[in-house]
């Protein structure tokens, strides 16, 4: 029994090291993979941060991106309040002595049902984003009265051709790890990957369960996060059933 891991190339490797590591066997594609936005990291370098505005990061990808940079750093600790999606994002911020909190549902649901979040009326918001994605914090946020700046750090690129580091055995892939709803749907409307479509997808929202739903896909389940150790413990569940 195998698991194929489906990660933005920048983060592939990690995973195949962690699932390695506690005993599981899995290969894994990439479909996508990050870019750094300058002029977005360039604007929030200049962009003043107050004691009463509050910090939203979306993916480790852009605390990391966003805290690469000193000045922007400096004005991050200003913040009053610095709010990660998930647990994996606010590690990017404790390794820079930076405190966070993130919602136990580490979805963008999750983070607007924190209580910091629910009483905005115009404070001031800046969200650490890629280009694109949902945008259900900033119009939320929005619709609750908080002056909100988003500032796009990165953006997601479709790989010209798909990165596999190994070899894939489709009569050995059990179950499918996919953390993002751009993947999921691309890896179910590839032809080369058709035959991913009868085996056991795990994800990381009800959302990419709906979509993949949709799409005809009829095991799926949803892991608690988006983490290593969050989808190894769903594997090791799934396993012992």
């Amino acid at each position: 029994m195998s698991v194929l891991l489906v990660r933005p190339k920048y983060k592939l490797t990690k995973s195949l090291a962690a699932f390695s590591h506690a005993g599981l066997n899995a290969t894994g594609i990439a479909l996508i993979d990050n870019v750094i936005r300058p002029d977005d990291l360039d604007r929030l370098a200049h962009h003043p941060i107050s004691d009463s505005d509050i910090v939203v990061c979306v993916s480790p990808f852009a605390a990391r991106t966003a805290l690469g940079n000193p000045l922007i750093t400096r004005q991050i600790r200003k913040a009053k309040r610095i709010i990660a999606v998930g647990s994996s994002t606010a590690l990017c911020f404790k390794a820079r002595g930076l405190e966070s909190i993130s919602p136990e549902n580490e979805t963008s649901e999750g983070v607007l049902a924190l209580e910091d979040l629910h009483s905005v009326s115009d404070r001031k918001i800046i969200i650490l984003k890629g280009m694109g994605g949902r945008t259900l914090i900033a119009d939320t946020l929005i619709q609750r009265g908080a002056i909100v700046t988003p500032f796009s750090v990165y953006e997601r690129q479709r790989l010209q051709s798909c990165y596999q580091p190994d070899e894939i055995r489709p009569d050995e892939i059990v179950w499918i790890v996919v953390t993002s709803a751009e993947q999921a749907e691309l890896l179910a409307s590839l032809n080369q990957f058709s035959w991913t479509r009868s085996k056991h997808w795990i994800v990381v929202s009800n959302r990419i369960a709906h979509l993949l739903e949709d799409k005809g896909i009829q095991q799926i389940s949803v892991s608690t996060a988006a983490n290593d150790d969050a989808l190894i413990a769903k594997v090791r569940t799934l396993m012992e059933r």
